[in-house]
């Protein structure tokens, strides 16, 4: 029995002297924080995760931007004293003009027309303004219930609590409602990211540590321009990053031609390669115009037998319009030519009611024969 503790002891120390051989330089106390950090999860799994999923699964949508467009609006408080400690004038404008516009035009913060206007949502905090005048360094820190910190931002987190927030000149019971609501509303909002964490995390906390000092390392950016100027902190970087797209696109002889001018030696060598490089390039550029030539007087004549085809076609079609077409007038001469059932029937009744011409001569014969002539005594005497 007293050999099994021994050995259960030995590897215990062994262990733990395994965990400690390569400590996080800003995490001196790991230990302690791994211990909050286990304590948060277990609050988080048995209470404030559950709320946070009947928040997001069940309130409307509409509802969840409103409350969190409401909280963001008066966290630009904060922001805007920052701001101004540390001398970024430029951005204490930018927030407090988003400030008064969403709490005008939108309703107490409940919209964000400022973002349709250009003017984004940015965070400063204390902890910024302390790294901005000197305090870099600063060990890490898990606090209970509220998670990754330092002892720079967690001194950051009361200031901006206390100094510079809206509630503590709130005197009404429902101030601690209105705190545990924007908690479960960032919470919730943290849940899209769970199964990333999921995924990628193999030590969960190592992994949230280097999170949380990544992300205010890109805070920390806009504090270490030049001259305290409000100068976007990506524009060196994405003018740098065009400049090298510019010197990539430029051709081999513009290179040649900036780079460092050589001796007299060099520049003849330099030159007679040149002309060689040319005379080839020459050489080539006629030999590509010869192919393409001889490839599109093949194509000619293949093309050749199409065209004949196509041709006859088009004179069969020619011919057989022609033909079409005198068919076609032939037939309607015929059908013009022909009289109509109505002609045909003005004429019969033409021959019922008036005589034929022959018949009218008979009777006039006969009426001739049965006048009787006068005799030439009488004439004489008249």
């Amino acid at each position: 029995m007293l050999r099994r503790t021994l050995l259960m002891s030995v590897a215990c120390m062994a262990m733990w002297g395994c965990s400690q051989t390569n400590p996080h330089a800003q995490d001196p106390f790991e230990g302690l924080n791994r211990a909050t950090f286990r304590f948060n999860k277990v609050v988080d799994s048995a209470v404030a995760k559950p709320v946070a999923y009947l928040y997001l699964r069940y309130l409307p949508a509409p509802f969840q931007v409103g409350i969190g467009n409401f909280f963001d609006n008066l966290r630009e408080l904060p922001n805007v004293a920052n701001d101004v400690l540390q001398f970024k004038f430029g951005y204490a404008a930018h927030d407090a003009s988003r400030f008064l516009i969403n709490s005008t035009i939108g309703i107490f913060g409940l919209f964000d027309p400022a973002s349709a206007l250009g003017l984004e949502h940015r965070k400063e905090d204390f902890g910024q303004t302390l790294y901005h005048w000197g305090y870099e360094n600063s060990s890490y820190l898990v606090l209970p219930f509220l998670g990754p910190s330092t002892f720079r931002d967690a001194l950051g987190m009361a200031v901006d609590y206390y100094a510079f927030s809206v509630w503590p000149w709130v005197e009404s019971d429902w101030k601690y409602a209105f705190l545990a609501v924007d908690f479960i509303d960032l919470r919730a909002r943290l849940l899209r990211k769970e199964s990333v964490l999921d995924v990628l995390a193999v030590d969960e906390y190592s992994f949230m540590r280097d999170a949380y000092f990544q992300h205010r390392k890109y805070l920390f950016m806009d504090s270490t321009t030049e001259n305290g100027n409000d100068d976007d902190i990506y524009s060196d970087e994405l003018d740098e990053a065009k400049n090298h797209e510019k010197k990539e696109e430029k051709p081999a002889e513009i290179k040649a031609s900036e780079s460092v001018t050589p001796s007299n030696g060099d520049t003849t060598q330099k030159k007679d390669e040149h002309g060689t490089k040319a005379q080839n390039h020459h050489a080539k550029t006629k030999k590509t115009e010869q192919k393409n030539g001889k490839n599109q007087v093949k194509n000619d004549l293949q093309a050749d037998p199409q065209k004949k085809k196509i041709e006859s076609i088009q004179g069969q079609t020619t011919q057989n319009n022609s033909a079409i077409k005198a068919n076609y007038d032939d037939s309607k001469a015929v059908i013009l030519s022909k009289p109509t059932t109505s002609a045909l029937k003005e004429n019969k009744i033409k021959e019922q009611t008036q005589p034929h011409q022959s018949d009218k001569k008979k009777v006039l014969k006969e009426a001739k024969q049965q006048i009787t002539p006068i005799p030439v005594e009488l004439k004489k005497q008249n």
